[in-house]
C-alpha cells in the first residue's frame, strides 16, 4: 500500500505576510485594539530551529505550524474473488483520517494594564512517524500466497504548555520534552 503524504509548508515570507495583513486588518477597526506580536524560536533537542511569528489581539489565540499531512486509512476490507476453486484475497484501504506532523504552535498574548504580556504557550511537535504492518500472508486454494499489506502509522508526541508575564522586548526561554522555546513579546498598539 502507498503511504499518501500531502506536504504543507509554512514559508517564512507567507508567513511574515499574513502576519501584515493581519495586523493592517486588526488596526483598520473603528477601536483600535491591542495587538500583541510575539517572536519565537522552536526546536527540538538535535535539529535546527524553526522561526515564526504571532500577531494577534490581546486575549486571542494565534497559531503557527510548519507540518506535513499524513492521510492514511482508518479501515481496511479484505476483498476475496475467484472462480472455480480458486481463491485470491486483496486488501482495500477504507476510511481515511489526517495527522499533522511538525511544529504546531499556538500562542495567547494578553496585555495587561501595567504593559506587561501575559503568554498562554502551547507547543507540539510530532515526529515523523513509525508504521507497521498489522496484515499478514494469506494461502489461496491454489496454494499461491498473498501478502495481505495493513501499514498503520504510529505518531509520538512532544508538547509543551506553559504561561508567563513578559515584558514587552525581554525573551523568555521555556525548555520541556525535548523542546526549547525562546520568546519575545511585544505590543504594537496602545489601549
Amino acid at each position: 500500500m502507498k503511504r499518501m503524504i500531502k506536504t504543507v509548508v509554512v514559508a517564512a515570507l507567507a508567513l511574515a505576510a499574513r502576519a501584515a495583513f493581519a495586523a493592517e486588518s486588526l488596526l483598520s477597526e473603528e477601536v483600535q485594539p491591542v495587538v500583541a506580536r510575539l517572536d519565537m524560536e522552536v526546536a527540538r533537542e538535535g535539529k535546527p530551529a524553526e522561526e515564526s511569528a504571532i500577531v494577534t489581539r490581546s486575549g486571542h489565540e494565534g497559531e503557527f505550524k510548519k507540518v506535513t499531512e499524513y492521510i492514511y486509512p482508518t479501515k481496511f476490507n479484505v476483498v476475496v474473488s475467484g472462480t472455480n476453486g480458486v481463491f485470491s484475497a486483496a486488501v482495500e484501504p477504507d476510511g481515511y483520517t489526517m495527522r499533522e506532523v511538525g511544529f504546531i504552535v499556538k500562542a495567547t498574548p494578553t496585555v495587561e494594564a501595567d504593559g506587561a504580556i501575559r503568554v498562554d504557550l502551547n507547543v507540539e511537535e510530532v515526529p515523523e512517524p513509525t508504521w507497521t504492518n498489522y496484515g499478514g500472508t494469506m494461502t489461496a486454494s491454489d496454494g499461491s500466497k498473498s501478502d495481505m499489506d495493513m501499514e498503520q502509522p504510529t505518531f509520538t508526541v512532544h508538547s509543551l504548555k506553559q504561561s508567563s508575564v513578559l515584558k514587552p522586548g525581554k525573551v523568555w526561554s521555556v525548555k520541556g520534552d525535548g523542546l526549547a522555546v525562546n520568546v519575545k513579546a511585544s505590543v504594537i498598539t496602545d489601549k
